[in-house]
């Protein structure tokens, strides 16, 4: 992978990293959603998603509007559900635990921005894509591999995005409420996730 995408994502700090890491949260966040009401018999959420994906939420209100929270309480019920998941072996239990890891270096940026999260963040959700990407075109040579990963859109889709909320995140001189409600709604790309997942009911789309 082009090492200068990760380079500038690594230049984020304060609150841009926050707004980075709250829109590659929301873009996996539609994973853990799906996951969680498709391992439930009666159609109810997975115990602990809900709170865990109101924690982006209040991410997001403390970025746009600065209401205050304390994202350190938040973290008890996230470390759960994300333990709870990582015992199960599915490729669907993996992307929603990826969203809970993404919410909490969300949550973990506004209570101690001196630590570098960003970089991280992005190359996980991406290599989550490109696992999705194999899991899809199943075996082949590794050069066949490599190549077809190279070409493929979901990976050149995700990349695109991470550039282009960096790039928007660098130009703002300070918080913009209008450019971080935008960013969040091209991160939440009307429901479908980074996997082309959806949690938008067929009639509805």
């Amino acid at each position: 992978m082009n090492m200068r995408h990760f380079k500038q994502i690594d230049r984020l700090r304060g609150w841009r990293e926050t707004a980075f890491l709250a829109a590659l949260a929301e873009r996996n966040s539609i994973n853990l959603a799906v996951f969680a009401r498709l391992v439930t018999s009666d159609g109810a959420s997975l115990p602990g998603a809900d709170a865990v994906l109101h924690s982006l939420e209040l991410v997001w209100r403390r970025l746009i509007a600065d209401q205050p929270f304390r994202p350190m309480r938040r973290l008890p019920e996230l470390e759960a559900l994300a333990e709870q998941l990582g015992e199960q072996d599915s490729f669907g239990a993996e992307a929603a635990e990826v969203a809970c890891e993404l919410i909490r270096e969300a949550l973990l940026s506004i209570e101690n921005d001196h630590i570098k999260r960003a970089q991280r963040a992005a190359r996980r959700s991406l290599d989550l894509v490109v696992r999705y990407e194999e899991l899809r075109l199943g075996d082949m040579p590794e050069n066949d591999l490599i190549r077809a990963l190279d070409e493929s859109e979901a990976v050149q889709v995700e990349l695109a995005f991470q550039e282009a909320v960096c790039r928007q995140l660098q130009a703002l001189k300070g918080p913009d409420p209008e450019v971080l409600e935008s960013l969040r709604a091209l991160a939440n790309q009307e429901g479908v996730s980074n996997l082309g997942i959806t949690d938008v009911p067929e009639g509805e789309r």
